[in-house]
């Protein structure tokens, strides 16, 4: 992990090839930074105008904020900085008029304690419906990945005549492996435990653990996630969940008898005594692999656990790419060779409020490399 601190607080520079959508945008992967974190959603108030919530464990930061028309950076549509102080764990909310209905904002924070850089860039399109649902608790702007049960939400949209909202009480499967033939994409019409017709401003209360998906046209497959997990989220903290956890390399043998164990706590001992057969680095591995989890959970949330989509599970079984490039549609995580397996580049594609790996078969040698060093208790940190 040395490694990854110092990337951490180094200077991380956007670059653009000339001309086209496809160019490449290279930044080191700072959305796995675990001493600056930032969570934010860009959102649409009207047909000229947008709002970035920002909330960040920082408690003195600069926000650099720069819309483009497009990711050839040739014409700057919005240009601010902004100076933020005793705001750790509280949303920094800044609105802003461009008339363009698609746009590129490329989002820079600095801590200033420690030097830390954040560095993103998100493409805004306003004719997608759902960007401009709202979601309050508290008067706040909801950015974080899991709300309390029983809370109080206000859900709210500038034009659509009513909203919908549909509830999940089903528990969603882990992702498939990455060389398997398909992948899983979220089907609001799957598993719905209950859907409600709503006016475009409307306080509802949370009352089940599960998924809360909000939409603007239920023809649509597009919306706006909301979870609520249990309190320890993103950790996880119970030995059934933590033996689910194994699922990426646990046999298929080995998975099913510690679901069906008398005593799911020697169940999930045992398996990672087994990896090792000493105590102590077997807490070792937990630690390492159970951070992972939490970090997946943190970072990669979706309609599901994080650890169970498909960054989640790349990240918890390779650990962090040595970069990560993002262009409109995508983003692509590069990892060098070990030695053991070749150099790798994951594609995932941006759709529906997913990013979904674009499987491939000739990634089954390097899984598999991978998995049979964490059952040997071998752990390749980048």
């Amino acid at each position: 992990m040395n490694k990854i601190y110092l990337i951490l607080f180094t200077i991380i520079i956007f670059i653009f090839s000339a001309c086209n959508s496809t160019q490449k945008l290279s930044m080191q992967p700072i959305t796995f930074n675990p001493t600056f974190h930032v969570d934010y959603r860009l959102s649409h108030l009207s047909k000229d105008s947008s709002l970035l919530v920002i909330n960040t464990n920082s408690d003195s930061y600069s926000i650099s904020l720069r819309a483009y028309s497009g990711l050839d950076q040739k014409v700057v549509l919005f240009d601010d900085i902004i100076m933020v102080d005793n705001k750790q764990n509280q949303n920094v909310e800044k609105r802003f008029k461009i008339v363009n209905p698609l746009y590129f904002l490329e989002i820079t924070l600095r801590d200033n304690a420690s030097g830390a850089i954040f560095r993103d860039g998100v493409m805004a399109d306003r004719n997608k419906n759902h960007d401009f649902i709202q979601v309050k608790m508290n008067n706040d702007y909801v950015l974080q990945k899991n709300i309390p049960l029983n809370s109080d939400i206000t859900i709210s949209h500038p034009t659509a005549p009513h909203l919908w909202i549909s509830y999940y009480d089903k528990t969603f499967k882990t992702t498939p492996v990455p060389y398997s033939d398909k992948g899983f994409i979220f089907n609001p019409e799957k598993n719905k435990t209950d859907m409600a017709k709503l006016p475009p401003l409307h306080t509802i209360k949370l009352e089940g653990l599960g998924l809360y998906f909000i939409q603007t046209d239920t023809s649509s497959q597009e919306g706006v996630f909301v979870n609520v997990f249990d309190d320890d989220f993103p950790k996880i903290n119970s030995h059934a969940e933590m033996i689910e956890a194994t699922r990426y390399i646990s046999t298929n043998a080995e998975y099913k008898d510690m679901l069906q164990a008398d005593s799911p706590k020697s169940a999930i001992d045992n398996f990672w005594l087994n990896r090792s057969n000493d105590k102590e680095y077997a807490k070792e591995l937990i630690k390492k692999y159970y951070t992972r989890v939490q970090v997946a959970n943190r970072d990669f949330t979706t309609y599901k656990e994080g650890w169970k989509t498909d960054r989640g599970m790349i990240y918890m079984i390779f650990g962090e790419p040595e970069e990560i490039w993002k262009k409109a549609d995508q983003e692509i995580w590069a990892y060098d060779s070990t030695g053991k397996r070749p150099s790798l580049r994951f594609v995932f594609k941006y759709k529906n409020g997913q990013t979904l790996l674009q499987r491939n078969g000739s990634y089954k040698r390097s899984w598999d490399v991978e998995v049979y060093e964490w059952r040997k208790g071998i752990i390749n940190e980048q």
